[in-house]
């Protein structure tokens, strides 16, 4: 799922070429089984429609799960406060500890409403029927609503929500009393048609990022803002010299551009560009595959493509002058703005598709050397 505020922090260790290691899941009588990964800095949860499990890097190791029942389909968590994650059942919001998989606590919502996001204070619903933010705090007490106009997106910090509405306007609302703070929707540069996404926020790559007391937002035409996170005065804008699949690291955004065949490292800090490096030869040589979305490490570069093929270049010439390239053709499919995640010197994939005769399922694959 695309997410907003996924910033890759510190940018991970992957050497090419890489090793499948492990492949959970599968197609099974009951349907497809696709796990799904998050990581943390002790280790990686690995959520099923039927669990919860604590793993060491590179899965090698189980260190703690939880049985979940009565769910078809793939557990929706979502990030809690104090190393904790919810799962929503129903109308039933269970907290967990992510290293030891043990309840907190249970609560009931008595709504259907999605669970969308947590803070320090509450976590927050979303009701489709109603187009209302419910937020609950952590006694089970709803305490304040807010209506929305269209779907929106939210990302949550400690103290705030940041909700973009449409795709493009932006509200940063007190998360302890849903009441707005400031809020902003960026001018339209192209040709102000139906189809000029120029102002848009989209998920996933991502273009909404907390970074401390800042906000920073990336546009459909490049624009950058900073803004204060508490009051919305805008502190600092750049402009990313193309467009295309990124990753924000704490420094830098990094994009891959197939149509420009371009690299680019943009800093964020200093709003100018710090490297830039012609990849149409390396595309060319891949057979100019559509990138779906990017994954940067200190020594490679990996993308998803429309073909449903992995894909890995070396950033640097290691030896006589060459770079090593990679590929892995799944044949699976691979959603925009969704790209892989790595910590530790593993890197996680989720094989998906509607075809039986295509394996599906979480990949584990490890770097060279480990």
């Amino acid at each position: 799922m695309a997410d907003f505020g996924r910033i890759v922090e510190p940018i991970p260790h992957l050497r090419l070429p890489l090793n499948r290691k492990i492949w959970l899941g599968g197609h099974t009588e009951s349907g497809p089984i696709v796990p799904r990964a998050r990581l943390y800095a002790s280790g990686v949860l690995i959520s099923r429609n039927d669990c919860l499990g604590f793993h060491a890097h590179g899965l090698g190791q189980k260190l703690c799960s939880h049985p979940i029942t009565g769910s078809k389909d793939a557990l929706e968590l979502v990030d809690g406060p104090n190393g904790t994650i919810l799962h929503k059942l129903g109308t039933i919001v269970t907290q967990y500890e992510i290293q030891s998989c043990a309840v907190q606590r249970s609560i009931d919502t008595h709504s259907d409403a999605f669970l969308v996001e947590g803070s320090e204070h509450n976590f927050l619903l979303m009701s489709l029927n109603d187009n209302e933010l419910i937020a609950v705090d952590w006694s089970g007490k709803e305490i304040w609503k807010w209506k929305y106009h269209a779907y929106c997106r939210i990302l949550s910090t400690a103290e705030k929500y940041v909700v973009v509405e449409q795709d493009a306007k932006l509200h940063v609302m007190d998360a302890a009393s849903g009441g707005s703070l400031w809020q902003f929707e960026a001018e339209k540069t192209g040709d102000k048609g139906p189809q000029d996404h120029s102002n848009h926020l989209v998920p996933g790559f991502p273009s909404v990022v907390s970074l401390g007391e800042e906000l920073m937002t990336i546009f459909g035409d490049g624009r950058v803002y900073k803004w204060s996170l508490e009051t919305g005065e805008l502190v600092h804008q750049g402009q990313t010299p193309f467009r295309g699949p990124f990753q924000v690291s704490g420094e830098s955004i990094f994009i891959l551009n197939k149509h420009e065949g371009m690299f680019s490292e943009y800093s964020h800090l200093a709003m100018e560009e710090r490297w830039r490096e012609d990849m149409k030869p390396a595309l060319k040589a891949f057979g100019n595959p559509f990138i779906n979305a990017l994954l940067v490490t200190d020594e490679a570069l990996i993308w998803t493509t429309m073909e449903g093929t992995l894909m890995g270049l070396e950033r640097h010439a290691s030896r006589e002058n060459r770079r090593l390239a990679w590929i892995d053709p799944l044949g699976t499919s691979m959603p925009i703005a969704v790209p892989p995640i790595a910590s530790e010197g593993y890197m996680y994939v989720q094989a998906l598709s509607i075809n039986p005769k295509v394996r599906v399922g979480l990949i584990c694959y490890e770097t060279a050397g480990v």
